[in-house]
């Protein structure tokens, strides 16, 4: 079959065109200042047919949000803390937020405080949450894995006492996923 260079031509502008047009705004980073919740078809599908099946899914009918939760997430002991994360999907605004689900270890959910050592460097910081809103628990969260992804030892300050946060290998692997699942979902790496 013979295709003239025209053809050709105008097949490679349209499907440019198709690529250019499915191209997001986002730049694969999150910006701590300002974070985007917005989510995309590719993104969404892509949750939804490979991700999905790692996670159980609660529909709440009076919001009609979506709340995933990994399988893998730790609820059994209330003898130490344990912050467990739900990927929300507001489907109607395309939207998606983390929730984060503190055990009753903690003293103020809203209100956390974790110290993060990396003996390896001999370096340490904090990180807080200081309020409830979507924001500040995605930026808390985020601060999180990034301090996951550099093997940091995690521990929680409450009542002038030090618990260890996150030290078991399954929790951390848990809240990580959850973490790069929902940045794969707003399409930020």
């Amino acid at each position: 079959m013979y295709i003239s260079g025209k053809t050709l031509l105008l097949q490679l502008l349209i499907l440019q065109g198709l690529l250019m047009g499915c191209n997001t705004k986002n730049n694969g980073k999150l910006d701590l200042e300002k974070p985007s919740f917005q989510t995309y078809d590719d993104t969404e599908m892509f949750f939804k047919n490979v991700r999905q099946i790692y996670y159980e899914l609660e529909n709440q009918e009076n919001t009609q949000l979506k709340l995933y939760r990994l399988k893998k997430q730790n609820q059994s002991t209330q003898a130490r803390p344990i912050l467990n994360l739900a990927l929300v999907h507001n489907w109607r605004y395309d939207e998606a937020y983390l929730l984060l689900e503190p055990n009753d270890f903690f003293e103020n959910p809203r209100q956390i405080s974790l110290q993060w050592t990396l003996p390896q460097e001999k370096s340490t910081g904090l990180i807080q949450l200081k309020s409830g809103s979507k924001e500040a628990m995605l930026v808390f969260a985020y601060q999180i894995y990034q301090r996951l992804l550099l093997n940091c030892d995690l521990a929680l300050e409450q009542a002038g006492k030090k618990h260890p946060f996150l030290a078991d290998k399954q929790e951390r692997e848990a809240f990580r996923v959850s973490v790069a699942d929902y940045l794969r979902l707003i399409q930020t790496k």
